[in-house]
Protein backbone atom coordinates (compact mmCIF):
# COMPACT_ATOMS: atom_id res chain seq x y z
CA UNK A 1 0.00 0.00 0.00
CA UNK A 2 1.21 2.99 -0.98
CA UNK A 3 4.59 1.97 -1.89
CA UNK A 4 5.60 0.49 1.33
CA UNK A 5 5.34 4.14 2.77
CA UNK A 6 4.52 3.80 6.22
CA UNK A 7 1.15 4.61 6.85
CA UNK A 8 -0.18 6.34 10.58
CA UNK A 9 -2.06 4.27 11.94
CA UNK A 10 -2.61 5.01 16.32
CA UNK A 11 -1.03 7.42 18.52
CA UNK A 12 -2.90 6.04 21.57
CA UNK A 13 -0.64 4.69 24.07
CA UNK A 14 -0.59 0.66 24.46
CA UNK A 15 0.09 -1.20 27.89
CA UNK A 16 1.25 -5.01 27.73
CA UNK A 17 -1.61 -6.94 26.29
CA UNK A 18 -3.31 -3.72 24.75
CA UNK A 19 -4.16 -3.67 21.18
CA UNK A 20 -4.91 -1.48 18.36
CA UNK A 21 -6.45 -1.43 15.11
CA UNK A 22 -5.51 0.23 11.53
CA UNK A 23 -7.68 0.58 8.42
CA UNK A 24 -6.16 1.37 4.84
CA UNK A 25 -7.50 1.74 2.01
CA UNK A 26 -6.35 -0.96 -1.29
CA UNK A 27 -7.22 -0.84 -4.86
CA UNK A 28 -6.17 -3.66 -6.89
CA UNK A 29 -4.25 -3.20 -9.66
CA UNK A 30 -5.42 -4.67 -13.41
CA UNK A 31 -2.55 -7.09 -13.67
CA UNK A 32 -3.41 -8.20 -9.97
CA UNK A 33 -6.50 -9.33 -11.64
CA UNK A 34 -5.31 -10.85 -14.10
CA UNK A 35 -3.02 -12.75 -11.69
CA UNK A 36 -6.19 -13.65 -9.53
CA UNK A 37 -4.85 -12.50 -6.42
CA UNK A 38 -2.44 -10.57 -4.30
CA UNK A 39 -0.81 -11.35 -0.61
CA UNK A 40 -0.28 -7.97 0.97
CA UNK A 41 2.16 -8.37 3.86
CA UNK A 42 2.28 -6.03 6.60
CA UNK A 43 4.68 -4.88 9.40
CA UNK A 44 3.56 -2.90 12.52
CA UNK A 45 6.75 -0.02 13.41
CA UNK A 46 6.91 2.61 16.92
CA UNK A 47 9.62 3.43 19.42
CA UNK A 48 9.75 3.06 23.21
CA UNK A 49 11.60 6.64 23.73
CA UNK A 50 14.25 6.26 21.52
CA UNK A 51 14.56 2.46 21.21
CA UNK A 52 12.82 0.62 18.28
CA UNK A 53 10.51 -2.09 19.24
CA UNK A 54 10.82 -5.81 18.44
CA UNK A 55 7.71 -6.47 15.88
CA UNK A 56 6.29 -10.01 13.87
CA UNK A 57 4.89 -9.46 10.55
CA UNK A 58 1.64 -10.81 9.09
CA UNK A 59 -0.18 -11.62 5.50
CA UNK A 60 -3.49 -11.50 4.04
CA UNK A 61 -3.96 -12.73 0.25
CA UNK A 62 -6.90 -11.67 -1.19
CA UNK A 63 -8.26 -13.76 -4.12
CA UNK A 64 -9.87 -11.78 -7.59
CA UNK A 65 -13.21 -12.49 -8.57
CA UNK A 66 -12.40 -13.08 -12.72
CA UNK A 67 -15.01 -12.25 -15.02
CA UNK A 68 -14.04 -12.92 -18.38
CA UNK A 69 -16.51 -11.51 -20.85
CA UNK A 70 -16.93 -10.03 -24.46
CA UNK A 71 -19.13 -8.52 -26.15
CA UNK A 72 -19.83 -8.52 -30.16
CA UNK A 73 -21.44 -6.15 -32.23
CA UNK A 74 -21.78 -6.87 -36.11
CA UNK A 75 -23.15 -3.84 -38.76
CA UNK A 76 -23.39 -4.55 -42.56
CA UNK A 77 -21.49 -1.63 -44.24
CA UNK A 78 -23.98 0.13 -47.39
CA UNK A 79 -23.74 -2.30 -50.32
CA UNK A 80 -22.05 -1.90 -53.66
CA UNK A 81 -24.65 1.10 -55.98
CA UNK A 82 -26.79 0.58 -52.69
CA UNK A 83 -28.33 -3.00 -54.32
CA UNK A 84 -29.36 -6.38 -53.19
CA UNK A 85 -28.73 -8.40 -55.79
CA UNK A 86 -27.30 -12.28 -56.31
CA UNK A 87 -23.10 -11.98 -56.80
CA UNK A 88 -22.91 -8.57 -54.35
CA UNK A 89 -20.43 -8.44 -52.14
CA UNK A 90 -21.88 -7.47 -48.63
CA UNK A 91 -19.05 -6.46 -45.74
CA UNK A 92 -19.92 -6.54 -42.41
CA UNK A 93 -17.80 -5.01 -39.16
CA UNK A 94 -17.08 -6.54 -36.19
CA UNK A 95 -16.47 -4.98 -33.21
CA UNK A 96 -15.13 -7.15 -30.17
CA UNK A 97 -15.27 -4.67 -26.20
CA UNK A 98 -13.95 -6.60 -23.54
CA UNK A 99 -16.53 -6.48 -21.49
CA UNK A 100 -15.67 -8.33 -18.19
CA UNK A 101 -12.43 -7.33 -15.57
CA UNK A 102 -9.56 -9.42 -16.79
CA UNK A 103 -7.38 -8.87 -19.98
CA UNK A 104 -7.83 -10.75 -23.11
CA UNK A 105 -4.50 -12.14 -24.27
CA UNK A 106 -5.71 -13.82 -27.11
CA UNK A 107 -7.00 -12.49 -30.53
CA UNK A 108 -11.14 -13.13 -30.61
CA UNK A 109 -11.98 -15.32 -33.43
CA UNK A 110 -15.14 -14.53 -35.11
CA UNK A 111 -18.04 -17.70 -35.92
CA UNK A 112 -20.75 -16.58 -38.72
CA UNK A 113 -23.44 -18.62 -40.43
CA UNK A 114 -22.46 -17.69 -43.48
CA UNK A 115 -19.41 -16.06 -43.93
CA UNK A 116 -16.57 -19.09 -45.25
CA UNK A 117 -13.80 -16.92 -46.02
CA UNK A 118 -11.31 -15.47 -43.58
CA UNK A 119 -12.76 -12.32 -40.95
CA UNK A 120 -9.83 -10.43 -39.83
CA UNK A 121 -8.73 -7.71 -37.28
CA UNK A 122 -8.91 -4.62 -39.12
CA UNK A 123 -5.38 -3.84 -36.90
CA UNK A 124 -2.60 -5.59 -35.28
CA UNK A 125 -3.56 -7.03 -30.95
CA UNK A 126 -2.66 -4.84 -29.01
CA UNK A 127 0.51 -6.74 -27.31
CA UNK A 128 -0.44 -6.20 -24.19
CA UNK A 129 -3.70 -7.68 -24.70
CA UNK A 130 -7.45 -6.34 -24.79
CA UNK A 131 -7.65 -4.84 -21.59
CA UNK A 132 -11.58 -4.33 -20.01
CA UNK A 133 -13.18 -1.57 -21.97
CA UNK A 134 -11.01 -2.51 -24.73
CA UNK A 135 -12.22 -2.96 -28.62
CA UNK A 136 -10.98 -4.30 -31.67
CA UNK A 137 -12.80 -4.80 -34.86
CA UNK A 138 -12.94 -7.21 -37.39
CA UNK A 139 -14.05 -7.62 -41.26
CA UNK A 140 -15.70 -10.47 -42.98
CA UNK A 141 -17.76 -10.57 -46.71
CA UNK A 142 -20.73 -12.26 -47.80
CA UNK A 143 -21.26 -12.98 -51.37
CA UNK A 144 -25.16 -12.75 -51.76
CA UNK A 145 -26.49 -15.55 -53.58
CA UNK A 146 -29.75 -15.53 -55.96
CA UNK A 147 -31.80 -17.80 -52.58
CA UNK A 148 -31.02 -14.94 -50.54
CA UNK A 149 -32.64 -12.69 -53.25
CA UNK A 150 -35.68 -14.95 -53.71
CA UNK A 151 -35.87 -15.11 -49.98
CA UNK A 152 -35.57 -11.13 -50.07
CA UNK A 153 -33.54 -11.20 -47.06
CA UNK A 154 -30.29 -12.11 -45.55
CA UNK A 155 -29.56 -13.00 -41.58
CA UNK A 156 -26.73 -14.69 -40.68
CA UNK A 157 -25.42 -14.92 -36.88
CA UNK A 158 -21.89 -14.52 -35.28
CA UNK A 159 -20.39 -14.88 -31.82
CA UNK A 160 -16.37 -13.96 -31.01
CA UNK A 161 -14.55 -16.37 -28.96
CA UNK A 162 -11.48 -15.85 -27.16
CA UNK A 163 -9.66 -19.12 -25.50
CA UNK A 164 -12.81 -20.15 -22.91
CA UNK A 165 -15.02 -16.83 -23.43
CA UNK A 166 -17.32 -16.77 -26.04
CA UNK A 167 -19.94 -13.48 -26.64
CA UNK A 168 -23.81 -13.66 -27.16
CA UNK A 169 -24.68 -14.14 -30.57
CA UNK A 170 -24.97 -10.66 -32.59
CA UNK A 171 -27.79 -11.23 -35.44
CA UNK A 172 -27.88 -8.89 -38.69
CA UNK A 173 -30.45 -9.03 -41.00
CA UNK A 174 -30.71 -6.94 -44.62
CA UNK A 175 -32.21 -5.55 -46.22
CA UNK A 176 -34.31 -3.02 -44.39
CA UNK A 177 -36.28 0.30 -45.74
CA UNK A 178 -36.51 -1.36 -48.84
CA UNK A 179 -39.55 -0.48 -51.64
CA UNK A 180 -39.99 -2.97 -54.20
CA UNK A 181 -41.70 -1.61 -57.06
CA UNK A 182 -42.06 -2.37 -60.96
CA UNK A 183 -43.19 -0.23 -63.75
CA UNK A 184 -44.66 -1.31 -67.32
CA UNK A 185 -45.10 -0.28 -70.86
CA UNK A 186 -46.40 -1.61 -73.49
CA UNK A 187 -47.14 -1.35 -77.20
CA UNK A 188 -49.16 -2.85 -79.92
CA UNK A 189 -47.48 -3.93 -83.49
CA UNK A 190 -50.28 -2.57 -85.66
CA UNK A 191 -51.31 1.49 -85.25
CA UNK A 192 -54.66 -0.08 -86.94
CA UNK A 193 -56.99 -3.09 -87.81
CA UNK A 194 -59.73 -3.24 -90.23
CA UNK A 195 -61.19 -6.62 -90.32
CA UNK A 196 -62.10 -9.34 -87.65
CA UNK A 197 -59.50 -12.73 -87.09
CA UNK A 198 -56.55 -9.57 -87.48
CA UNK A 199 -53.34 -10.47 -85.09
CA UNK A 200 -52.17 -7.75 -82.75
CA UNK A 201 -49.05 -8.58 -81.38
CA UNK A 202 -48.12 -6.27 -77.88
CA UNK A 203 -44.45 -6.01 -76.44
CA UNK A 204 -44.52 -5.57 -72.64
CA UNK A 205 -41.52 -3.93 -71.58
CA UNK A 206 -41.26 -4.86 -67.12
CA UNK A 207 -38.46 -2.28 -65.21
CA UNK A 208 -37.40 -3.00 -61.71
CA UNK A 209 -37.68 0.53 -60.52
CA UNK A 210 -37.73 -0.02 -56.71
CA UNK A 211 -36.17 2.18 -54.21
CA UNK A 212 -35.29 2.45 -50.99
CA UNK A 213 -32.08 2.76 -48.77
CA UNK A 214 -31.14 -0.35 -49.91
CA UNK A 215 -32.85 -1.13 -53.46
CA UNK A 216 -33.54 -5.21 -54.32
CA UNK A 217 -33.75 -7.09 -56.96
CA UNK A 218 -36.03 -9.36 -58.70
CA UNK A 219 -35.44 -13.45 -58.70
CA UNK A 220 -39.14 -14.46 -59.02
CA UNK A 221 -41.40 -14.55 -61.96
CA UNK A 222 -42.12 -11.76 -63.66
CA UNK A 223 -46.03 -12.00 -65.28
CA UNK A 224 -48.13 -9.70 -66.69
CA UNK A 225 -51.81 -9.50 -66.46
CA UNK A 226 -54.04 -8.19 -69.40
CA UNK A 227 -57.85 -7.63 -69.45
CA UNK A 228 -57.94 -8.79 -73.19
CA UNK A 229 -55.60 -11.95 -72.94
CA UNK A 230 -56.28 -14.93 -71.30
CA UNK A 231 -53.70 -16.25 -68.56
CA UNK A 232 -50.62 -15.02 -67.20
CA UNK A 233 -48.35 -13.78 -69.69
CA UNK A 234 -44.50 -14.78 -68.46
CA UNK A 235 -41.58 -12.58 -69.20
CA UNK A 236 -38.05 -13.72 -70.28
CA UNK A 237 -35.40 -14.64 -67.48
CA UNK A 238 -32.45 -12.37 -67.42
CA UNK A 239 -29.50 -13.73 -68.09
CA UNK A 240 -28.55 -14.49 -64.09
CA UNK A 241 -32.35 -15.39 -63.60
CA UNK A 242 -32.88 -12.04 -61.16
CA UNK A 243 -34.26 -8.19 -62.13
CA UNK A 244 -31.91 -5.63 -60.77
CA UNK A 245 -32.99 -2.10 -60.55
CA UNK A 246 -33.03 -0.10 -63.68
CA UNK A 247 -32.76 -3.84 -65.69
CA UNK A 248 -35.72 -4.15 -67.62
CA UNK A 249 -37.23 -7.63 -69.26
CA UNK A 250 -39.84 -8.10 -72.20
CA UNK A 251 -43.04 -10.49 -72.62
CA UNK A 252 -44.96 -11.08 -75.37
CA UNK A 253 -48.70 -12.02 -76.21
CA UNK A 254 -50.99 -11.98 -79.03
CA UNK A 255 -54.75 -10.70 -79.46
CA UNK A 256 -57.16 -11.74 -82.37
CA UNK A 257 -59.79 -9.04 -83.56
CA UNK A 258 -63.50 -9.62 -82.86
CA UNK A 259 -66.59 -8.11 -84.60
CA UNK A 260 -67.38 -6.60 -81.14
CA UNK A 261 -64.10 -4.61 -81.31
CA UNK A 262 -65.07 -3.16 -84.80
CA UNK A 263 -68.23 -2.33 -83.81
CA UNK A 264 -66.94 -0.65 -80.06
CA UNK A 265 -67.93 2.52 -79.33
CA UNK A 266 -66.14 5.49 -77.33
CA UNK A 267 -66.54 8.87 -76.70
CA UNK A 268 -63.78 11.15 -78.79
CA UNK A 269 -63.58 7.97 -81.68
CA UNK A 270 -65.55 7.72 -84.96
CA UNK A 271 -64.28 4.34 -85.20
CA UNK A 272 -64.15 0.59 -83.30
CA UNK A 273 -61.11 -0.13 -81.30
CA UNK A 274 -59.01 -2.30 -78.97
CA UNK A 275 -58.28 -0.91 -75.75
CA UNK A 276 -56.61 -3.93 -73.10
CA UNK A 277 -55.28 -3.00 -69.45
CA UNK A 278 -51.77 -4.42 -68.56
CA UNK A 279 -50.25 -4.46 -64.78
CA UNK A 280 -46.84 -6.48 -64.46
CA UNK A 281 -46.00 -8.69 -61.29
CA UNK A 282 -43.70 -10.37 -59.16
CA UNK A 283 -42.91 -11.88 -55.48
CA UNK A 284 -40.60 -10.10 -53.17
CA UNK A 285 -39.89 -12.87 -50.84
CA UNK A 286 -43.91 -12.98 -50.21
CA UNK A 287 -44.84 -9.87 -50.98
CA UNK A 288 -46.93 -9.49 -53.96
CA UNK A 289 -45.19 -6.54 -56.01
CA UNK A 290 -47.56 -4.92 -58.79
CA UNK A 291 -46.97 -2.01 -61.35
CA UNK A 292 -49.16 0.32 -62.47
CA UNK A 293 -51.46 -0.80 -65.05
CA UNK A 294 -51.08 0.68 -68.69
CA UNK A 295 -53.59 0.78 -71.24
CA UNK A 296 -53.11 1.02 -75.05
CA UNK A 297 -56.02 1.42 -77.63
CA UNK A 298 -56.04 0.37 -81.05
CA UNK A 299 -58.16 2.24 -83.23
CA UNK A 300 -59.89 0.51 -86.54
CA UNK A 301 -60.13 1.78 -89.79
CA UNK A 302 -64.40 1.54 -90.80
CA UNK A 303 -64.35 0.41 -94.07
CA UNK A 304 -68.73 0.52 -94.02
CA UNK A 305 -70.41 -1.26 -97.50
CA UNK A 306 -73.41 -2.73 -98.86
CA UNK A 307 -73.77 -5.17 -101.56
CA UNK A 308 -77.43 -4.93 -103.00
CA UNK A 309 -78.60 -8.05 -105.46
CA UNK A 310 -81.94 -7.83 -107.28
CA UNK A 311 -83.60 -10.51 -108.99
CA UNK A 312 -86.96 -10.59 -111.12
Amino acid sequence: INSNVPQPCSNVDLAPGQSTSCELQFSPSQQQINDGSVTNIATPGTTFGTLPVSVTTDSATIFAVQKPELTLTKELQPLPNNSFAAGVMAEYKFTVTNTGNVTITQPPAINDSLITTPITLDAPFPTAGLAPTQSVTLTGTYELTLDDIALASVTNVATATSGSVTSAPATETTPVNVSPALSITKQADVASFDQINQTISYTYTVTNTSTGSTRPAFAGQIAVSDDKIPGPILCDRTADNQLVVGESTQCFATYQTRQEDLDAVKPGLLTGFVTNNASASTLFGTTPVMSPSVSVTVPSVNRPSLNVSKTV
